[in-house]
């Protein structure tokens, strides 16, 4: 009789013990649960975060390459215009035979020409730097090669056989008038070449992040 009062005591002590793990178990699988909730916020958060660092990485390096393409340019433009005024001194310089043939041709009576329209040539892709010059008498088609003085010389020579008499000086404003145009052109076109990189690299952001 007293084995079978002591088997119960243990029965009874073993079935409290299990109820009390049971609780505390229960117990803690509420903590444990915010815990883990806490590191998928956690996690997905960072995901998120990386996600945004990617995207200002790319916005970062299209803004260093448009900066790059600026200053190319602004470099090229100086020294295309360190170039031009540095072909307007030499001829300005060497321009004392040049003044007296203006002078003695300012003297002659007017000469009267009969104009007649050039055909116009077909600018060819290869030739991208030909300039259209416009003037009263028509249009006069030079190309960019040369120094300074040789294009105002040529140019103002194409205009006298089209018709029209113009002075050195007057030559020299077509030339850098033409000359602006075409700078204007090519600015054009890199505006647009750095628009299509945009939208190119915009396109391939979006792609990277899933939209």
């Amino acid at each position: 009789m007293q084995m079978d009062s002591d088997l119960v005591i243990y029965r009874t002590t073993l079935v409290r013990t299990f109820q009390v793990v049971t609780i505390c178990r229960v117990g803690l699988m509420a903590p444990v649960g915010t815990i883990f909730q806490d590191l998928m916020d956690i996690k997905r958060n960072q995901r998120e975060h990386d996600s945004k660092l990617t995207a200002l990485d790319g916005q970062i390096s299209a803004i260093r390459n448009e900066q790059l393409d600026f200053q190319t340019k602004i470099a090229a433009d100086i020294l295309s215009l360190s170039t031009q005024i540095s072909d307007i001194a030499n001829f300005i310089r060497s321009g004392d035979a040049i003044k007296g043939e203006v002078g003695s041709s300012s003297r002659r009576p007017p000469i009267h020409v009969e104009r007649r329209p050039l055909p116009t040539p077909q600018a060819s892709v290869d030739d991208q730097s030909d300039r259209d010059i416009a003037g009263s008498g028509g249009a006069v088609h030079i190309t960019g090669g040369g120094t300074f003085a040789e294009r105002v010389e040529r140019a103002r020579r194409q205009f006298i056989e089209s018709g029209l008499v113009i002075s050195v000086e007057e030559a020299t404003e077509r030339v850098i008038e033409a000359d602006r145009r075409e700078s204007d052109r090519l600015e054009r076109e890199r505006a647009r070449e750095r628009r299509e990189k945009r939208l190119s690299r915009s396109s391939a952001s979006k792609r990277r992040r899933g939209f």
